[in-house]
């Protein structure tokens, strides 16, 4: 009998000996993809039409800065900080009634006015610039704290003001470069959103 508990307690000791506690593990994997989200909308003002039919319009020009119609009005949604720029796609207006004719881009000035909810950038062009067909950033984001920030179409609005033949401007009146031929000139101004 005493042989059968020696046996019964090694084998309980043993049991107790090689037990081992439970733990269980799980592995979860979780990720996190981010597309880049860049989106500009020209809201209003995508067709600009100068008419110059008195001489009055020669010699005072049209301008955005008194007149809602020369006006467009820009808005970027973007998950990133941004840069916009914009250019003419030549250097003259294109005439379309007679090839010889012209009228350098230049006559045509911009500037922004910042209307979105979020502060203003720190660089955009604020004052009168002529239009060229080199590229210029109209919002200049070159580094993280400035320029356009990451926000929505509420966030990051602007209205470019256009004018043409005013006084003051780089070119002057159109009366006072007295030798431009009457036709219809047109130019093709692109904007581009940079991230």
């Amino acid at each position: 009998m005493r042989k059968l508990v020696l046996g019964a307690a090694m084998l309980l000791f043993a049991q107790f000996g090689f037990g081992q506690a439970v733990n269980e593990s799980a592995i979860i994997p979780v990720s996190v993809t981010l597309n880049a989200v860049s989106r500009l909308n020209i809201e209003s003002g995508g067709n600009i039409k100068f008419v110059f039919t008195s001489i009055n319009d020669y010699n005072t020009g049209f301008s955005g800065e008194t007149d809602p119609i020369y006006r467009t009005t820009v808005s970027v949604a973007s998950s990133r900080n941004f840069s916009v720029n914009m250019y003419s796609e030549a250097a003259d207006f294109l005439p379309t009634d007679n090839a010889s004719n012209t009228l350098a881009i230049s006559n045509l000035e911009y500037q922004l006015n910042w209307t979105g909810a979020a502060a203003p950038p720190t660089t955009y062009v604020e004052v009168f610039t002529p239009m060229s067909d080199g590229v210029t950033a109209i919002i200049d984001n070159t580094v993280d704290t400035e320029g356009g920030l990451a926000g929505d179409g509420e966030a990051n609005r602007f209205d470019i003001w256009w004018r043409i033949g005013v006084a003051g401007s780089t070119e002057g009146t159109l009366l006072s470069q007295g030798d431009i031929a009457a036709d219809h000139y047109v130019a093709n101004i692109f904007i581009e959103l940079v991230n």
